[in-house]
């Protein structure tokens, strides 16, 4: 096989190659900057032109860098669903809209760390580049070859520069809800054996390394996505008891999760909403020991206003706040009331938000919207808001506001589903600083049920959720069948988003803000907003360059 029968090159984090794309439209990149504590992810596209047997490549990297970097592959997985096409749901920035095979999966190669390079398929190896304290800042030359046996087939190289300064302090909570349930289930664990919570950690893993670092804690069964009447696999973390009416609590295996947490590097803990989803009409799933028997307690059967929940929670509010503050970490606390109240459920709403509300005086407490009226009733200082309406929570006075996504928007905005091109994932980033919108929260870090969780589905077959929602939205991260879960395109995106963060917010200590929105805006039309940014790569690329460089000219 001769060299000129593969072509390869490097290729940036912000392509999706499918297999059957055409090699010379994604442009080659020579250089790319990283500052100092930052994660980078590039790629090496490699394409056999010549019509002769499939082999099994090997890799080598060379370069000062090559002891820092993990080499993987980007596999195309099923996609039913990749947009809402039934109600004509999506615009014309999507790579594609018709079923099929999708990049999104980052997984090890092969047998003996090998790629297949056949002429059928454009193959892609993601590249990670993580750097110790002690790398100092440089020019520094990298080169990707590929062989077959012993003999060199290919090569690529970049130039990875690396500037000699940090990223801000991350101060931006994130969070991606974490279904432990759906670990349990699909591992066939029981929960929290041994096996479970080794499961467990191995997943927070992954999520903090990828820069979440707000935790839904499951202090009783989130009460998210199950059908009226029904119920999720309990995974309680404290244990309640009801002794001739008295109630007292068992906080050990919460103990346990937050120390694993906190090792870990979280710095957030969110409460699983007190009021089920839809109106705050019902309790969520709690589980207690009732004179010797366990049983559940609350539920769908309980109104949400009744005495004997009210009773509960103004017992165990006050005890698990008190567990915290003896941790010394009550101000980590994030707490939820109900998710998406909607305007004609806000008597209802305003009456549960009550009852938390005079137990978490100071503390952090927010719940998904997406109309401003509700904002405006003034009982939530710190909304949620959906991407699409932030405009008008901004005009409204919301300073305090987060951003969500979930299933939708489907048009205009930003969002993570594996039809989008990776620049309308990434750009959430630089909104998110330019309109300094305090935190993110997503439904999805690993949710292997269907809609309302009726039945589980194998995530590496079915990404859609069994046709909830476009693929890319119900998670973002793989089983992996070693109990390791692999990652996704979608979550290095993410990370890189809060990384922008960092960066736009380095340069800022540096130079000022109004300095680094001139950054941000230069060059374009209008000014960028939710509704309104640039569509291309290239943006992303080149602003981080510019960033990188003002930085590293005081560093």
């Amino acid at each position: 096989m001769s060299e000129q029968s593969v072509k390869m090159k490097v290729i940036s984090s912000l392509e999706k190659c499918f297999y059957d794309d055409d090699y010379d439209k994604f442009p080659e990149i020579k250089s790319i900057s990283m500052l100092k504590n930052e994660k980078l992810s590039f790629q090496v596209a490699i394409r056999q032109t010549a019509h002769v047997n499939k082999f099994f490549a090997s890799y080598k990297v060379e370069g000062a860098l090559k002891d820092y970097i993990t080499v993987k592959q980007t596999v195309c997985v099923p996609s039913v669903k990749p947009v809402d096409k039934l109600n004509n749901n999506y615009d014309d920035n999507y790579l594609r809209t018709t079923p099929g095979l999708y990049p999104d999966l980052i997984s090890k190669l092969g047998y003996q760390d090998r790629l297949v390079v056949s002429i059928e398929n454009l193959r892609t190896l993601w590249l990670d580049v993580e750097l110790p304290e002690s790398v100092e800042a440089g020019e520094y030359p990298t080169t990707i070859t590929i062989y077959n046996g012993e003999a060199e087939v290919a090569s690529a190289s970049v130039t990875v520069k690396v500037v000699g300064d940090t990223l801000a302090k991350e101060t931006v909570p994130h969070t991606e809800w974490f279904y432990t349930d759906c670990i349990a289930n699909y591992y066939k664990v029981d929960v929290f054996s041994e096996e479970h919570w080794t499961l467990i950690e191995n997943f927070l893993k992954v999520a903090r390394n990828n820069g979440v670092n707000t935790i839904l804690t499951p202090i009783f069964t989130p009460a998210l996505d199950t059908y009226v009447g029904g119920e999720r696999l309990t995974t309680q973390l404290v244990g309640i008891t009801l002794n001739g009416g008295e109630y007292s609590f068992d906080f050990s295996k919460l103990e346990r999760w937050v120390d694993m947490c906190l090792k870990l590097g979280f710095m957030h803990f969110e409460m699983p909403h007190f009021y089920t989803q839809w109106g705050a009409k019902h309790c969520p799933k709690i589980v207690a020991t009732v004179d010797g028997v366990e049983k559940r307690i609350f539920g769908w059967d309980t109104d949400s206003l009744s005495e004997e929940y009210t009773e509960f929670i103004d017992i165990f509010i006050p005890a698990l706040i008190g567990y915290f503050k003896d941790k010394g970490i009550d101000d980590m606390l994030i707490f939820h009331v109900s998710d998406e109240p909607h305007l004609d459920q806000l008597d209802n709403y305003n009456l549960t938000a009550d009852k938390i509300k005079k137990h978490i005086k100071g503390y952090a407490m927010i719940d998904a919207v997406s109309d401003v009226e509700v904002f405006k009733r003034g009982i939530l200082d710190k909304p949620v808001v959906i991407s699409s309406q932030m405009h008008k929570f901004l005009e409204a006075g919301a300073d305090k506001a987060w951003v969500y996504y979930c299933c939708g928007p489907t048009k205009v905005t930003t969002n993570r589903f594996m039809s989008m091109p990776a620049a309308r994932t990434r750009i959430l980033g630089i909104q998110m600083y330019k309109f300094d919108i305090k935190g993110f929260l997503h439904w999805g870090y690993n949710f292997y049920n269907c809609q309302y969780s009726y039945n589980t589905v194998n995530p590496y077959l079915d990404t859609t959720g069994d046709y909830f929602a476009p693929s890319g939205d119900c998670f973002l991260v793989y089983p992996g069948e070693d109990g390791v879960p692999e990652e996704s395109i979608r979550i290095k995106l993410m990370r890189d988003a809060f990384q922008d963060i960092r960066a736009l917010k380095k340069c800022e200590e540096l130079y000022g803000r109004d300095y680094v929105i001139g950054l941000i805006d230069e060059g374009l039309e209008k000014p960028l907003t939710f509704l309104e940014y640039p569509k291309e790569a290239e943006y992303i690329l080149n602003l981080r360059e510019k960033v990188n460089a003002a930085i590293a000219a005081k560093s």
